[in-house]
């Protein structure tokens, strides 16, 4: 049976992103070693990520507030997020 792992959100890493936004990883690695990662990403309002990818699936739960999402040969069509919305974008 594979190990069980617990992580404590209190026990992570706050990683800036600029000045509107930090990430604290849950699980997997930047690599892509791993086929998932998570992690908590909390941003202000108004924050924007540039266009990018990641070599893992990457999965974005809405918490709270709203948010905007472009799918890579999409970039004309955004999809937006709101309080409780999911999105898994493939690698």
């Amino acid at each position: 049976m594979a190990d069980v792992k617990v992580v404590r959100l209190s026990e992570t890493e706050v990683v800036k992103f600029g000045p509107d936004a930090t990430y604290q990883l849950i699980l997997g690695d930047d690599d892509g070693t791993t086929p998932i990662r998570t992690g908590i990403q909390t941003s202000e309002p108004g924050y924007v990520a540039p266009v990018h990818s990641h070599p893992y699936m990457e999965v974005l739960h809405i918490l709270d507030g709203v948010a905007e999402a472009w799918v890579d040969g999409q970039e004309d069509r955004k999809v937006r997020l709101e309080k409780g919305d999911t999105i898994a974008l493939p690698p």
